[in-house]
């Protein structure tokens, strides 16, 4: 997926120590990025996912053990003030087809609901 063309108004962010996926939409259609953390240092890496949510006013933060609070607290501390809301739950893992269910839910999208 290519870096976003159109504002997004949510995004889920799944990560780990060394790894992270990023549910939100570009041009419409909901998408993963996929992002590997290699050599780089931590708020380095974190602040390269963090930078994908930029247009996002809710972001939702999932992962396991204490990254996804390390990130929940550099993102709202050093990247993003002015975020009107931020979730943060622990998920061992999630598939992309799961995190964007999430961003489906988190939007409010009617497709996401259940009928009936």
């Amino acid at each position: 997926m290519s870096a976003p063309t159109h504002p997004a108004h949510a995004a889920v962010v799944w990560l780990d120590h060394f790894h992270a996926l990023v549910a939100r939409r570009d041009g419409g259609r909901a998408g993963i990025i996929d992002f590997d953390r290699g050599v780089e240092g931590e708020h380095d890496f974190l602040m390269r996912v963090a930078r994908t949510t930029d247009d996002c006013d809710r972001v939702m933060i999932l992962g396991p053990g204490d990254d996804r609070l390390a990130f929940g607290r550099e993102y709202k501390a050093h990247h993003r003030r002015d975020l009107v809301a931020i979730d943060i739950e622990a998920s061992l893992s999630s598939s992309p087809a799961e995190l964007v269910d999430r961003l489906r839910l988190l939007e409010g999208d009617e497709l996401a609901r259940p009928a009936g």
